[in-house]
C-alpha cells in the first residue's frame, strides 16, 4: 500500500508543477514558459512512434532492434 500512497503523491506532485507552470506563464503574460509543456508533450513522441514499428511477431528474438533503439536514442531514455 505504502507503493500506491507514494504514486499518488508523486502524481499529485506534477500536477502542481503542471500548473504552476502554466499559471506562471498566463502571470506575467510570457507564453514562451509554455515550451516547457510542450516539451514534456513532445519529448516521448520518438519512442512512441518507433516502439509501434517494432516488429512483435518474434518473441524468441534475441537481439536487438534498431528502430527501438533509434527511438530511445531520439528520446535519451536508456
Amino acid at each position: 500500500m505504502a507503493g500506491l500512497k507514494t504514486i499518488i503523491l508523486l502524481s499529485f506532485i506534477l500536477a502542481i508543477g503542471f500548473l504552476l507552470v502554466i499559471l506562471s506563464s498566463a502571470l506575467f503574460k510570457d507564453y514562451l514558459t509554455l515550451l516547457v509543456v510542450a516539451t514534456y508533450v513532445v519529448a516521448p513522441i520518438p519512442n512512441w512512434i518507433c516502439g509501434k514499428a517494432q516488429n512483435q511477431d518474434d518473441f524468441m528474438d534475441s537481439g536487438s532492434n534498431g528502430i527501438v533503439e533509434l527511438g530511445r536514442f531520439m528520446t535519451g531514455s536508456w
